[in-house]
């Protein structure tokens, strides 16, 4: 599957995503992926700081996250997205670094895998709001 065969799904139609990673050999693929998916990019930020500063200046429905940014666990800023209850997917190759239960896609990770992964975050946060 290209980035070309890809159909906006109606779930993540206009979806406003930050994204928080630090490799960025990684993330021009990763936001062409999200804006096939017909999201729409709220910020990109590689480091801490930004990623605070732009989740109080940007709008946001959707944070994908790098566990580990830096050198830095993401925690602080995860715990921060938790508490304005925005839904949140990890996107991350350091599976020792996951807790059981949280939302994770495993990179390398298809287009589907995140698509499915980000649907099922928005769907589970949908359930309890």
């Amino acid at each position: 599957m290209t980035v070309d065969d890809l159909a906006a799904p109606s779930r993540l139609k206009g979806v406003r995503v930050l994204l928080v990673e630090d490799d960025g050999d990684f993330v021009p693929d990763l936001l062409e992926l999200v804006r096939a998916f017909g999201c729409k990019v709220a910020g990109w930020a590689p480091r801490l700081p930004e990623a605070f500063a732009l989740s109080a200046s940007r709008e946001f429905d959707l944070a994908l996250l790098d566990i580990s940014i830096g050198g830095h666990s993401v925690r602080p800023f995860a715990a921060h997205v938790r508490h304005q209850r925005k839904p949140m997917l990890f996107v991350t190759g350091s599976r020792e670094l996951v807790a059981s239960g949280e939302a994770v896609v495993y990179k390398p990770f298809s287009p589907d895998e995140l698509q499915r992964g980000m649907t099922a975050v928005l769907q589970h946060a949908g359930s309890e709001a």
